[in-house]
């Protein structure tokens, strides 16, 4: 129970400082927009990043607890293995959260 915990915690982490780091690169990539067109942008990046950096703290979790309890890993081996895979999985997402945001903002710059 404490691997699946720290499991969740670490991969919460991992997904915020990752979901911080893309989020200036996201405001870098919007250079140009002015504010009211990149405002739909940034909303839309927050939420999507998120929903998938809650969604895969939780996957991460749970996850760590079925390999533990269905196929008899041990536990630092699940936690790793699941910290790892739901991170990478949420900083694919968050990158295509930057280029639907960068889409939107494009949208309403278009109008």
């Amino acid at each position: 129970m404490i691997a699946n915990v720290v499991s969740l915690i670490l991969t919460l982490v991992i997904n915020c400082i990752v979901g911080f780091a893309l989020f200036f690169g996201m405001i870098l990539g919007m250079n140009g927009y002015s504010g009211k067109d990149a405002e739909w942008g940034i909303i839309a990046f927050i939420i999507i990043a998120g929903i998938s950096g809650i969604l895969t703290a939780v996957l991460s979790f749970v996850i760590c607890s079925f390999a533990q309890n269905k196929w008899q890993w041990n536990a630092i081996l699940a936690a790793l293995i699941s910290i790892v895979g739901f991170s990478v999985v949420n900083g694919v997402v968050n990158f295509i959260a930057i280029i639907v945001a960068i889409g939107i903002a494009e949208a309403m710059r278009k109008g």
